[in-house]
């Protein structure tokens, strides 16, 4: 007995020991909003979503990857000094034991600087990258947290045998803990970005002032487009974008006469040029043997972050979004190179333009994100009923969580089924409508999990198909008899070849359906007198139309009406004339011209076109006509939404 007694005793004190070794999980987020010119003095270029986006992270952590939320340090705003935000990863280095799992996070402001004293060196050439940490009023660019610093720290973490995984949701991260990779890398290169998320989205990135002119906030004459960097120290012209020659001279001279008038100044207290002295090559984490690396960025090293809007107004980053979106369909578990490509099509997806940047260790690809095995990993987001009055109920989580109004969840803890759907979400709290169930036997206290991730949202699109009973035979018929003479006019303009710059010019446009849209006899544009273009819009074969229909109606962006004076957009089928290399054919089209009122100065024309040889189409030619028009109307729901994020 004795002996059984002790051989006990000495299990335990192994697995106590086992217990006290076992991996653990840590993190540190930091989410910067608010910017400081002064202490309590905030800049007018701060953020909006970036603490949104450490707490969604937070709550993904602890919901799908069983973190201890003790174990998540986060520091927000006033509090994510550059000093605050070292010392607390220096202290997470000497908190991890090796095979421990940390992530770093960080979502705010990302810039260039200049490195100077390494213009030789054949990799940065001369560059820098940098996070901007809140206190922008520390001298001597105190405020930056450079790529170079970073790699230092993240090595220790390498040194130590602890499997870090980084997250950058910033501006020009893509290389942050990297060197920049230089083949096709040109410095003096004019960065521009779509017109659409250029003017309707907040960029994670500072504008810099220069002789009271603020540079980099996105009008099409100034240069850089919220670089700050060299190109924000000159207004764009052709002569610089010509001339990479001038435009060296005219930054080696700032940077060599930093008292002289052409020095910068700031919309913060910097009192030198953006220049960082780091002669180091430090080595990377990621080309470490067995290192266990993994960087997520929000961009290339050259790109800026977009701030958006989510489905309900609440403020984040379009790459966090995204990869709380892919969380949100897929297991805890999916692996790094599957988390990689749904991200980049998620971004895809929602038209933003930029493009997520990932580094890693080779032995990082077949693992998760946290790079360790599941162990506490949850496929289900589970909340708890806090309260229920009648048949409506509140849970303890809400839009951080990911929850979203007209999400589905079931009760786990009855035996009869009870499920609810949520009608509002709040930052931390959901409420919703039992729908389904005894509403007397659901309690506070009970646990609901996500059974469906449906949200309910408003269209922004409202799409008009006009379609016509027409068979493929039928068709040709009518375009003979009713078409062709018009397209041999000199007056026949299609959508492919025209010359936006007519756009401010009158054009007649026909309707050839039963419905017209804008009614112009066919005489008129066939008279000698009449000196302008005209385009004829086809109707749209059933055949045709209803496999658009069915595709178009399952997009929760776009809502199908039946006539035109209640859409935003009409489905427009137009002739392509043959000619030289062009045979000739059809396009498909979504435009909105036909909607404009007849004293309208001009009509604008949207390059959003599907073509195809001919309409004697099925199968895979449909699906994939269906397709490219559906992809066209989140591009239109895209210019609609502004920031917003698509369903």
């Amino acid at each position: 007995m004795i002996k059984i007694k002790r051989a006990f005793l000495f299990l335990f004190f192994c697995s106590a020991v086992f217990i006290s070794k076992a991996q653990q999980k840590y993190a540190l987020l930091v989410g910067i909003n608010n910017y400081y010119d002064w202490p309590g003095v905030v800049n007018d270029h701060s953020l909006h979503g970036c603490v949104n986006d450490a707490n969604s992270m937070k709550a993904l952590l602890i919901n799908r990857f069983g973190y201890n939320g003790a174990n998540i340090q986060t520091i927000f705003d006033a509090d994510a000094s550059k000093k605050n935000v070292v010392a607390a990863l220096m202290a997470m280095v000497d908190k991890c034991k090796p095979g421990d799992a940390f992530v770093f996070y960080f979502s705010g402001h990302g810039v260039w600087a200049w490195d100077l004293d390494n213009t030789s060196d054949p990799i940065k050439k001369g560059m820098n990258q940098a996070m901007v940490m809140s206190d922008l009023y520390s001298e001597s660019l105190g405020c930056l947290l450079t790529d170079a610093m970073i790699k230092k720290i993240f090595n220790k973490f390498v040194d130590k045998k602890v499997i870090l995984t980084s997250i950058f949701d910033c501006c020009f991260s893509g290389n942050l803990p990297m060197d920049i990779i230089p083949f096709g890398h040109n410095i003096y290169t004019w960065i521009s970005s779509d017109y659409a998320t250029e003017k309707s989205m907040p960029l994670q990135s500072i504008p810099f002032i220069q002789d009271g002119n603020t540079y980099g906030t996105g009008d099409a004459m100034q240069a850089g487009k919220g670089l700050p960097d060299e190109l924000d120290y000159r207004v764009y012209n052709e002569l610089y974008e010509a001339d990479d020659t001038a435009m060296s001279k005219e930054i080696a001279y700032v940077f060599e006469h930093p008292n002289d008038s052409l020095t910068l100044t700031r919309s913060f207290n910097l009192k030198d040029a953006i220049r960082i002295f780091d002669p180091e090559n430090i080595p990377r984490p990621s080309d470490r043997l067995h290192s266990q690396f993994l960087s997520l960025s929000a961009t290339t090293d050259v790109e800026k972050g977009l701030e958006i809007t989510d489905k309900y107004g609440n403020h984040h980053g379009a790459f966090t979004n995204a990869l709380l979106t892919v969380y949100k369909n897929n297991p805890a578990d999916i692996p790094l190179s599957q988390l990689t490509a749904s991200i980049q099509a998620e971004m895809k997806k929602q038209h933003y333009n930029q493009s997520p940047t990932f580094h890693f260790e080779a032995s990082r690809l077949n693992g998760n994100l946290l790079g360790i095995t599941p162990t506490g990993f949850s496929n289900n987001i589970t909340a708890k009923c806090t309260a229920v009055k009648g048949n409506l109920v509140t849970l303890d989580m809400g839009s951080i969580a990911g929850l979203e109004k007209g999400n589905y969840f079931k009760d786990l803890n009855a035996a009869e089924t009870f499920i609810i759907q949520l009608d509002s979400t709040g930052q931390y709290n959901a409420f919703g409508k039992i729908i389904k169930g005894t509403v007397a036997a659901v309690k506070a206290g009970h646990f609901f999990t996500l059974t469906n991730s449906y949200a309910k949202t408003t269209p922004f699109v409202k799409i008009y198909i006009p379609a016509a009973v027409l068979t493929n035979a039928a068709f040709n018929d009518f375009f003979k008899q009713k078409i062709e003479r018009l397209v041999r006019s000199g007056y026949y303009e299609d959508l492919m070849n025209f010359d936006n710059s007519q756009q401010v010019a009158t054009f007649n446009l026909v309707y050839t359906d039963a419905v017209h849209v804008n009614k112009v006899e066919l005489k008129e544009v066939s008279s000698p007198k009449n000196i302008y273009p005209y385009f004829v819009f086809l109707p749209i074969p059933t055949y045709i139309a209803g496999a658009i229909s069915s595709v178009l109606s399952k997009n929760p962006n776009v809502q199908l009406v039946n006539s035109a004076d209640k859409a935003n957009f009409i489905l427009c089928l137009n002739y392509i004339k043959g000619g030289g290399e062009n045979t000739g054919g059809f396009v498909f089209s979504l435009q909105n011209f036909l909607l404009v009122a007849e004293n309208s100065m001009g009509y604008p024309v949207y390059p959003w076109f599907t073509d195809i040889k001919d309409l004697n189409i099925k199968g895979a030619a449909l699906t994939k006509i269906a397709s490219n028009i559906n992809d066209m109307a989140n591009t239109a729901a895209r210019a609609i939404a502004g920031s917003k994020w698509l369903n």
